[in-house]
């Protein structure tokens, strides 16, 4: 049952990090309302996913904004990157911390308080990002490490 649970959440953690055509076409609608003075979330509401799936996320809005910039529709704009950023005080020191796991290795510890996944090192639960991605990526750290920039580099 558990790795039944944790193969849906990493199918559904790997669907989020797609971006359908309909997404981008919802995103590049609320760009325009964002670049007419809207603010962010507002026009994220103003859009929701067809069928009652919810909004798309701010990673969505940046992939829109730098295809209609590679399209040449329109010219780079700085402060609106700035404003759809996912998370922009992250790396406002200039330092970026990315996560790599190692493959689970036998803990001579018993303590009561670390999970004890055989899949996973030791502390870490299988469902946390950074682990789903060391999982994805068959726990080699060069991979862990192009992932984790790759998907930095989305969200702005």
């Amino acid at each position: 049952m558990t790795s039944t649970k944790t193969s849906l959440q990493e199918q559904s953690w790997l669907q989020s990090r797609q971006h359908s055509p309909e997404k981008l076409a919802l995103a590049r609608k609320a760009l325009e309302e964002i670049r007419g003075g809207e603010k962010v979330f507002e026009a994220i509401r103003h859009h929701p996913l067809p069928g009652g799936e919810g909004y798309f996320g701010k990673s969505v809005l940046v992939a829109a904004y730098r295809q209609l910039v590679a399209q040449g529709e329109w010219e780079a704009d700085p402060a609106l990157l700035a404003k759809i950023r996912l998370k922009p005080m992250r790396t406002l020191s200039g330092v970026t911390t990315v996560t790599v796991l190692t493959k689970p290795y036998p803990c001579p510890g018993k303590c009561i308080f670390c999970p004890d996944d055989i899949r996973m090192p030791k502390s870490y639960l299988p469902d946390e990002p950074g682990a789903m991605r060391a999982v994805e990526h068959d726990f080699d750290p060069y991979a862990q490490v192009a992932s984790r920039l790759a998907a930095l580099t989305s969200v702005g």
